[in-house]
């Protein structure tokens, strides 16, 4: 199951093309990875770390790294996006502007869809994103 795709209850379609594209790369750059099987330590880190990267404030979020230190969420995000920008620097320019798109939400926390969500609507969140996902039912036929 692959948590860290970026749903966007803004988009009509529930997910931007490019965070489509950037899942596929991730991918990619993850198959192209040497690594060893998680033992007891590292699984535990894992879901510290999952836990973690779940809360709203990434600029108040830190992520264990395998050497024990603890680094803010948004460095640990842009360290792993930079690496993935290394494997593929040969790439066409749409797939350098997905890896830029993603970065740049890790830096400007108002380009995050969830800030976006909360500028928009609030506390009326539930209540406008269930009117909103009616709508959308309606659009669709649903």
């Amino acid at each position: 199951e692959l948590r860290m795709i970026d749903l966007n209850p803004l988009d009509e379609d529930g997910i931007e093309l490019q965070d489509m594209r950037f899942l596929q790369l991730f991918l990619i750059w993850l198959a192209s990875l040497e690594t060893e099987p998680l033992g007891e330590k590292g699984q535990e880190t894992a879901i510290e770390n999952q836990k973690a990267a779940a809360r709203l404030n990434w600029e108040e979020t830190g992520i264990r790294t395998e050497s024990g230190n603890t680094v803010p969420l948004t460095e640990a995000l842009q360290a792993v996006l930079e690496k993935m920008r290394q494997t593929f620097r040969e790439a066409d320019g749409e797939d350098k502007a997905v890896l830029d798109y993603q970065y740049e939400k890790t830096a400007d926390r108002n380009r995050r869809y969830a800030m976006q969500v909360i500028e928009r609507y609030g506390k009326a969140y539930l209540k406008d994103g269930i009117r909103r996902a009616e709508e959308l039912q309606e659009a669709f036929g649903v």
